[in-house]
This record gives structure tokens, C-alpha cells and sequence, in this order.
């Protein structure tokens, strides 16, 4: 296992064993897959058991019908190896566990990347887009976010449409992007489209659009999208001015430390009078997150 997740040539035979064993069969390093002894015993039993291809003595070599059959069979659990990768290069990548190296990282991303796993293809491309472990490349990371993106990896669409914006300024695709994201859930990308649909960018504008997914993002915790929201409230643009509101949501983005939110707070405090503050306080302090 250890040669195949550090990328190296390695050949073995199938033989069935006690189910405490790890087995492990390899055709060559273009159709290497993985039998792991798993947590739960009954897993691997049906596993051995299934088809005509386990052999029936510890004695006698596996056999199998056809390559194509074996990838078949074996793809969920070849690509439990690149799930192994894509962790061991989220450690060297954060230095948790293991040294801190990029470079190993963007190696061991690539190579759970290249089989298709979609954190890893999402991983690789934030390291291309810092320049971490790899040259700085704007449009290689927009590759490999938009192969995350198409896989359905809600990290990948949010960085998808961010680079499209960046990269190309193509608004309307990263709207669209935006908003698979959005609709799963996820407050940065529930921000994005916000913005896109205050600005008008790739959407038509359209304010109260922007109010709710702002809304949406800010119910979260997000404090850029608190900060908009807190600053449509200040405003009275799409919803109705108000000042307590406009405070609260401003006094909860600059608690996670945005300045622009803190900026914002104290020059709507001067308008309001000690009763209004009071419970505007008492609204950011009894907030939580939906």
C-alpha cells in the first residue's frame, strides 16, 4: 500500500486471506486496485465472497474474469487510496501531524487529483492559485477547480465562480457556479451571488435578490455577508432602514474581526440614541448562527 500511495510501481497478486489481513491485488501501476481490511468484518467477508473470482483455498491465486470487470469491482475502493493521499496532503499542507511541506502536498493532491477525487482537484488548484508547493498559475487553478466544480465539490463551485470572475470576468457562468453552491448551502458563495445580483454583474440586478442571499450567508456566520447586509439596513436599500439592525449585524461581522464592519458600527452609533444601542447590543449578543 505504501509504494501505491506514494506513487511507486508495485506488483502483487490476490490471494484470499483471513479477513484481519489486508490483500492487496495489482495488475501494474496503470490498473493498480486496493482490497483494505475494513472496520466492519462483514463488509470485507461479502467482499470476498461475492462473484466467481475469490479463490476458495488461502492456497490458490484470485482469479478474474477480465480487467474491465476488476476496475469495475474495484473502484470505490481504489479510490479510498486517493482519499488516503488527499488527507496525508491536507497534514503537509497545514503541517498537522506532519511537516509542513507545499510541495508534497501538491504532489500528493495530483495524484488523488488525477483519479478524479474532487477534494484534491480542489485542493491542487488553491495551491496553484497561492503559488504554494507549485509556480503561481492562475488558469491551472481554474482547470482544476472547474473538474472539483463538475464533480459536484461545493468548495470547488465557490472557488470556480471566484476564478471566473478574477480570470476571465465571464459573471454569468460564475453566477451559475455561485449559485449551486449557494443552493447547497454554503455562505461565502451565498455572499458572491449576492454581490453579483447587487452590482448587476452576469445577473440582472436586482437588490432584493441581494438582501435575501445575504441574509441567507449572514444567518450563518458569515461576516461579509453580515457587513452587507448590516450596510443595506444602514442604507434602507431593499428592506427598510433600520438602524438597530444595521448595528447588530455590523457589531457581529466586526466580532470576527472585519474592519470595514467596525468602521461601519461606529459611524452609525453616533446616530442613534442610548436605547436603540442598548438593544441593538443586546440583539448581537443573544444572536446565533441558524
Amino acid at each position: 500500500m505504501l509504494g501505491e500511495l506514494l506513487g511507486g510501481d508495485l506488483f502483487l497478486q490476490l490471494w484470499r486471506g483471513a479477513k484481519d489481513d489486508a490483500a492487496v491485488l495489482s495488475y501494474g501501476a496503470d490498473e493498480l486496485h486496493w482490497l483494505t481490511k475494513v472496520a466492519d468484518p462483514t463488509v470485507y467477508d461479502r467482499f470476498m465472497a461475492s462473484g466467481p473470482w475469490p479463490a476458495r483455498d488461502p492456497r490458490e491465486p484470485a482469479g478474474l474474469a477480465s480487467r474491465i470487470e476488476t476496475k469495475e469491482r474495484y473502484r470505490e475502493l481504489a479510490g479510498g487510496i486517493d482519499n488516503v493521499r488527499h488527507c496525508v496532503g491536507l497534514m503537509h499542507e497545514k503541517g498537522r501531524g506532519l511537516p509542513q511541506d507545499h510541495a508534497e502536498a501538491a504532489r500528493l493532491f495530483r495524484l488523488a487529483a488525477e483519479q478524479g477525487n474532487a477534494p484534491a482537484q480542489n485542493n491542487l488548484g488553491f495551491l496553484y492559485s497561492e503559488g504554494r508547493g507549485v509556480p503561481h498559475d492562475d488558469n491551472e487553478a481554474l482547470q482544476w477547480f472547474r473538474k472539483a466544480a463538475h464533480q459536484g465539490s461545493i468548495p470547488g463551485q465557490t472557488n470556480l465562480g471566484l476564478f471566473l470572475c478574477k480570470i476571465s470576468q465571464d459573471y454569468a457562468e460564475a453566477a451559475r457556479w455561485y449559485r449551486a453552491a449557494a443552493d447547497q448551502g454554503n455562505a461565502p458563495a451565498q455572499t458572491k451571488l449576492a454581490t453579483l445580483y447587487y452590482e448587476g454583474k452576469g445577473v440582472a440586478q436586482d437588490l432584493a435578490e441581494a438582501a435575501k442571499w445575504y441574509r441567507r450567508a449572514a444567518e450563518q456566520g458569515d461576516a461579509l455577508g453580515q457587513y452587507n447586509l448590516g450596510a443595506l439596513y444602514a442604507n434602507g436599500k431593499r428592506v427598510t432602514q433600520d438602524l438597530v439592525q444595521a448595528y447588530m449585524w455590523f457589531e457581529l461581522a466586526a466580532a470576527r474581526a472585519d474592519s470595514s464592519a467596525a468602521r461601519a458600527r461606529g459611524l452609525i452609533a453616533v446616530r442613534m440614541t442610548p436605547a436603540e444601542l442598548e438593544t441593538a447590543r443586546a440583539l448581537a449578543a443573544a444572536w446565533r448562527p441558524m
